[in-house]
């Protein structure tokens, strides 16, 4: 929840993280689980986290080095505006192909389910519902039911030119200066989001048969045994060929179906070394229960994506 009664902005984290745990375990207000996809090792970090928070706003930005599968859930009580840095490009974010020029809207609590490319950078601009009325009220607008309000609605190219500047200026402007950018910012995103509630700017299309085939496989990944399953079953799922399944992931994630196989297996084999329960079964045994039979290459896998070994993972949470 955002603090109204807190006059004076306040800086809630300001960091860089080396280790995707330590991100997801640190941020404040968001519940985050990122699975790593692919990792720049050359960069260090596996990500920038910035949050501020000011009389009836907050402020945010996250910057991600490699391409992460998103999970987890928005922060409680609030609406929060989501705006790309220029250059990201296309996300895929809740079966949606959202482009550049598109603000995306999480609603109190919602799902993040979200697959980012390389150089995912955002900053967010959140309210909560007192002040989503106040700003209706204050521009004479009528405030409709939230609920009934677009996930996604677009920015003229001028105007989300500057939206991006100011953002900017939360980022790297003194703390001081917090307050009106949020307000001027908030007035804006809360007035042309509401205006676009007529326009019916954007509905959730019939997806193309590459999107189906994704959010097939996506589904059928997150409840199957994955010691089990092959390109074949894959395949079956999203009721498309081998080479069309290839192409839908490429488009999608830049990498390919096998890949992403690959990076939920190790992802839950991490999820593993962290339960005490599993303290004492061989480290072979758990990545074989998710399919995982080089144990050679599992490692160095596992290294990449982590940036540290499993039995390292396994030490320093039984240590915490």
């Amino acid at each position: 929840m955002i603090d109204r009664v807190a006059d004076e902005p306040t800086v809630l984290l300001d960091a860089g993280f080396p280790d995707v745990d330590v991100l997801c375990d640190t941020v404040r207000l968001w519940d985050l689980d990122l699975r790593p996809l692919r990792i720049d090792p050359e960069k260090g970090l596996a990500g920038q986290v910035v949050q501020k928070l000011c009389a009836g706003g907050a402020y945010g930005y996250c910057g991600l080095n490699g391409s992460f599968d998103q999970f987890g859930s928005a922060p409680p009580g609030v609406f929060t505006f989501v705006v790309r840095k220029a250059g990201v490009g296309n996300i895929w974010w809740r079966s949606l192909d959202t482009v550049e020029g598109e603000v995306l809207v999480y609603k109190p609590g919602s799902e993040v389910r979200c697959v980012n490319g390389q150089g995912f950078a955002v900053h967010t601009i959140s309210v909560d519902d007192l002040r989503l009325r106040e700003i209706c009220e204050s521009l004479k607008i009528a405030c409709p039911d939230p609920v009934t309000l677009p996930e996604v609605f677009r920015l003229p190219a001028r105007v989300l030119e500057g939206v991006r500047a100011e953002l900017e200026s939360c980022l790297t402007g003194p703390t001081t200066a917090l307050g009106a950018s949020v307000q001027r910012l908030s007035e804006l995103l809360v007035s042309t989001w509401v205006a676009q509630l007529q326009t019916r700017y954007r509905q959730r299309p019939n997806l193309r048969a590459r999107d189906r085939a994704i959010r097939n496989c996506l589904e059928f990944l997150e409840q199957s045994d994955l010691a089990s399953v092959d390109m074949q079953q894959l395949c079956n799922q999203a009721n498309v060929s081998k080479r069309t399944l290839q192409y839908a992931f490429r488009e999608k994630f830049q990498i390919t179906p096998y890949a992403f196989l690959r990076s939920l297996r190790l992802s839950r084999v991490r999820k593993l070394l962290k339960q005490a329960p599993n303290r004492h079964t061989a480290i072979g045994e758990l990545a074989a229960s998710q399919g995982i039979w080089h144990h050679g290459r599992f490692s160095q896998d596992y290294r990449l994506a982590y940036g540290e070994t499993p039995l390292q993972t396994r030490q320093r949470h039984l240590a915490r």
